[in-house]
């Protein structure tokens, strides 16, 4: 099985036809195009932090029913631009389909981020976002030292770390 069996025909289509409108320097339907796309992440992201708020939930997702939340929000403003679509003509299309799949990129960017810093991958994942841990930077005389750190108990300790000679660096 070849991967030009994976795509559909309307899929193809469309980039065959953006590499033409790309080879043309067609830049007003590149325009339209690039900002109704970022519309569409734009909108999707601004309606899931005012759902996800008013759920009690974080607007920035780091559990899996939060990212669920996200993305089941984000596909459902993706869905609203694809019907909105298909009852205009014109420019009105082009915006509201290229808005659709702006908010269906955003959705599955949260499902990827989700997949990669959540359960199971969660833990020792390097990509979890670790909210209790300081960033680091490793300085070239083999020493690391912290560039910026947070508490989770809110007091104003400073993170304390220890390296050994095997690169590793443990957390108080």
């Amino acid at each position: 099985m070849g991967f030009g069996t994976i795509t559909s025909r309307q899929a193809e289509t469309v980039a065959a036809e953006t590499r033409e409108l790309v080879n043309d320097r067609d830049v007003t339907t590149l325009a339209v195009t690039a900002l109704s796309a970022a519309g569409g992440v734009i909108v999707a992201q601004t309606l899931t932090d005012v759902v996800m708020t008013q759920f009690g939930m974080s607007a920035d997702p780091s559990s899996v029913t939060e990212y669920a939340t996200s993305v089941t929000v984000k596909a459902l403003v993706a869905g609203a631009f694809g019907l909105a679509a298909t009852s205009l003509g014109g420019l009105g299309l082009v915006a509201a389909g290229f808005m659709a799949i702006g908010s269906l990129a955003s959705a599955g960017a949260d499902l990827i981020e989700g997949l990669l810093t959540t359960s199971p991958l969660g833990g020792d994942n390097p990509l979890a976002s670790g909210t209790h841990m300081g960033t680091m930077s490793r300085n070239t005389n083999g020493s690391a030292r912290v560039v910026s750190s947070s508490t989770t108990s809110g007091s104003d300790e400073p993170v304390e770390f220890r390296e050994t000679n095997d690169d590793e660096v443990t957390f108080r």
